[in-house]
């Protein structure tokens, strides 16, 4: 597996993830079974609370190199 996978994470206030959305223009690996680990994954994630108390969309780009490895 070698390429890039591109989402937009959306944390709640209090640092959950609230919703992850797949990029498919910014994404070179087009695999379904990748896109719903890794959107099962990042849906685990914790952050810190908002400051503002708003929704905070961030897109985040998965690289996998040639061996597999994320950088």
């Amino acid at each position: 597996v070698r390429g890039r996978v591109r989402v937009t994470v959306v944390v709640e206030s209090q640092g959950t993830v609230k919703d992850v959305t797949y990029d498919a223009q910014r994404s070179t690996l087009k695999d379904n079974t990748l896109q719903a680990c890794i959107t099962d994954k990042v849906k685990a994630w914790r952050f810190n609370i908002s400051l503002t108390g708003a929704d905070t969309p961030m897109p985040y780009t998965f690289d996998l190199s040639a061996n597999g490895l994320l950088k």
